[in-house]
């Protein structure tokens, strides 16, 4: 889109977010790209603030990555989601089109990719997760994927673990709080 007139904006919401490093990497990566239209910022965001801001995301919005505490947060207020979202219980990125906010789950395929390379798989050795966040539960659909069936998560609390072991009965994974 050479010569473009019109602005496109992403960015990435989280509280706390200004420790982000999502705005330099975008930013550098639309520059090697010669996407000078496009725009990536970092917006603090929390949970009760969530459904006006996307209210507000108009047609210069392509999408938007989201962190803690958002990628649960976030599922009510999708009109699609991806079946990954669905397994995990949450969606990191939100992508706009055709006037729908559809919803998936980028930090999986992330991490299978990254742990491959790495030769991490079934049988590697014993696995722990730590946290019972929405990223942990995309960690334990990760060790899924590459064949695990058996993880242990540390835990702070066992008693917030309720949507992590929730994941987990979904993925097939048998998991062991610690």
């Amino acid at each position: 889109m050479p010569g473009a007139t019109r602005s496109i904006r992403a960015a990435v919401l989280g509280s706390p977010i200004r420790h982000s490093l999502s705005p330099a990497l975008h930013r550098a990566a639309y520059a090697a790209l010669g996407l000078t239209w496009w725009h990536y910022d970092a917006i603090e965001c929390d949970e009760a603030a969530l459904p006006g801001l996307l209210d507000r995301c108009g047609p210069d919005w392509a999408g938007l990555s989201l962190t803690m505490p958002l990628k649960r947060t976030v599922l009510p207020l999708l009109d699609r989601i991806d079946p990954l979202v669905t397994a995990v219980g949450g969606a990191n990125t939100v992508l706009f089109a055709a006037e729908q906010r559809l919803g998936y789950n980028t930090d999986v395929p992330g991490m299978v990719r990254a742990l491959a390379e790495h030769g991490v798989g079934a049988g590697a050795g014993p696995v722990l997760v730590l946290g019972a966040g929405a990223t942990a539960s995309a960690a334990l659909a990760a060790m899924a994927d590459l064949g695990e069936r058996a993880v242990s998560v540390a835990v702070r609390d066992p008693s917030r673990a309720g949507d992590l072991l929730a994941a987990a009965g979904r993925l097939g994974v048998k998991v062991n709080l610690v």
